[in-house]
């Protein structure tokens, strides 16, 4: 490994990381095509009768909890970024920036309720 990412690079993947997990997680995000919802199930995450998901698998389990899988996500970005930099940082940087609209959104609606 030749150096060491810079600020922008951890912030960037941090982000990203935030927001792949959060999407994986939210078992209410379908996304494009219901893929979020067909990768959870083919890793075997169901519903019970009033709707709330569990694991059946260990994979599942995980990708029900935030913590957990942004641990995993976090693995794959560094090993990511260590070999290819470059398509790491073309990969996970939509999914920071969607992560930083997120956080302005938010802190935009907070202070418009307080004013």
């Amino acid at each position: 490994m030749s150096d060491m990412p810079n600020l922008t690079t951890v912030v960037v993947l941090a982000l990203a990381n935030w927001r792949i997990s959060s999407l994986v997680t939210d078992t209410s995000q379908a996304g494009p095509f219901d893929i979020l919802h067909a990768i959870r199930h083919w890793i075997g995450v169901r519903f019970d009768e009033h709707s709330a998901p569990h694991g059946t698998t260990w994979a599942a389990r995980g990708a029900l909890c935030l913590w957990c899988l942004s641990v995993w996500v976090g693995v794959g970005e560094v090993v990511l970024y260590t070999l290819w930099p470059l398509f790491t940082w073309i990969l996970f940087a939509p999914f920071a920036l969607s992560a930083g609209a997120i956080v302005i959104d938010y802190v935009i609606r907070k202070l418009s309720v307080g004013s």
